[in-house]
């Protein structure tokens, strides 16, 4: 049945409704109207707060790698390879590459996309990966360091790939 016949069937249908009916049916068509706009007003709102959170989440991790004396440390010798590097302790290594693990949790839980992560941090888990004196006398092949290594690995391909797209770079 075409469009325009079905409306004027409408018309008439509303015509020989009582006033009663007719306002029963106007007041449901404005509560329906309202219901979806507050519906949708709650979703906007709803993703401007999860972006929110997740900025949050991004310049706590930045500030990490920044001022975290240890990691300032590891991130100059990691420039030159340093072999400072070697004299660092087990546990501010595995701090270190816990910093990466977590960002690729993050990463892969779709909290900070591929490009920001690259972007903030991939330089230095790529450095890290490369070094040979940050894993000197460490076993690389222990099972343990494998989400390290896989973010490392990501970021690497993803520095191959890369393609400053300024639209990318957002929460």
């Amino acid at each position: 049945m075409p469009l325009v016949l079905r409306f004027s069937l409408n018309l008439e249908l509303l015509h020989t409704m009582n006033l009663k009916d007719q306002l029963t049916l106007i007041l449901s068509t404005v509560v329906a109207v309202i219901s979806l706009a507050t519906f949708i007003k709650v979703l906007i709102e709803y993703r401007r707060s999860t972006s929110t959170k997740r900025l949050e989440l991004f310049l706590m991790m930045r500030t990490r790698l920044r001022e975290d004396h240890e990691f300032k440390e590891i991130c100059e010798l990691l420039e030159s390879d340093d072999q400072k590097l070697r004299e660092i302790p087990l546990v501010q290594k595995d701090r270190f590459t816990g910093f990466f693990e977590e960002l690729a949790i993050m990463h892969n839980s779709k909290l900070i996309n591929e490009d920001v992560t690259l972007y903030m941090f991939g330089y230095f888990a790529i450095r890290c990966n490369q070094s040979q004196n940050f894993w000197y006398g460490l076993n690389r092949k222990q099972k343990l360091w494998s989400l390290f290594f896989s973010f490392a690995k990501d970021m690497e391909q993803a520095d191959r790939r890369f393609n400053f797209v300024k639209d990318h770079y957002r929460f």
